[in-house]
């Protein structure tokens, strides 16, 4: 049989929020909000995240206020029928590739009862330790300058394929909307989808190296605003 690969991100691509950010709705003083914020450095998400952990664990915010406030969020339109279309087709592979952690994904996605739909999840590994506190561990190493310390997507992509062997994947397809989620889109072949969410920072990434460099880009390119535009095009693959 012929497979395909559909690869998504998490936050803003599934996940119509922000899983990481959204734990800042549990800090009342936000004046303390603010001083976390300042201490993010581009590039650091993961060890700017184990700061906000440490933060509410002190603060006595247990980790069954932070999944409350986790399964409250809601998935993007659509996504839930691209999913469950996914999981129940075995010609497809869906994976999660996310900059989230692993303990905020799986959370939201068994309290939407999703996680049967996904063949795996590759992100930073987190867990809650005895003590009650979340951990996040960075991903992986890598050597991509352009990406976050913690994970380079295209690499992480790649070693996938990889390990599938070059000619697994009929297709790929890779759904995703922030900046890095350029570094993956940029390794797909004439043959593969591009899906950048409409209005956010991949679609814009994307647009200025067509314009400027349009023979970087080989994928075709799929705009989307919900789940629908993106399974119209999966069911013809």
């Amino acid at each position: 049989m012929d497979k395909s690969l559909v690869v998504f991100d998490f936050d803003h691509t599934i996940l119509n929020d922000n899983a990481d950010t959204s734990v800042f709705n549990l800090i009342s003083n936000k004046d303390m909000a603010r001083k976390l914020w300042d201490q993010y450095e581009e590039g650091k998400w993961t060890e700017f995240m184990n700061k906000v952990m440490t933060f509410l664990f002190e603060s006595q915010i247990s980790y069954d206020e932070i999944k409350n406030e986790l399964i409250s969020l809601p998935l993007v339109p659509g996504m839930t029928d691209v999913l469950e279309y996914l999981g129940k087709n075995p010609a497809y592979d869906c994976i999660i590739l996310s900059d989230a952690n692993s303990l905020f994904i799986k959370t939201i996605l068994e309290a939407k009862g999703l996680m049967w739909t996904v063949n795996e999840v590759i992100t930073n590994p987190a867990e809650v330790e005895s003590s009650g506190k979340v951990v996040i561990q960075p991903c992986h190493v890598h050597s991509h300058s352009t990406c976050p310390s913690n994970m380079c997507k295209g690499t992480l992509l790649s070693q996938l394929k990889q390990k599938k062997g070059d000619n697994y994947y009929k297709k790929v397809c890779y759904v995703g909307d922030g900046s890095n989620d350029l570094c993956p889109c940029l390794q797909l072949s004439s043959n593969d989808f591009a899906f950048p969410r409409i209005g956010y920072k991949l679609e814009k990434r994307l647009q200025c190296i067509m314009s400027s460099e349009k023979g970087k880009i080989h994928a075709q390119i799929v705009k989307w605003e919900s789940g629908s535009d993106i399974l119209n095009v999966i069911r013809t693959l």
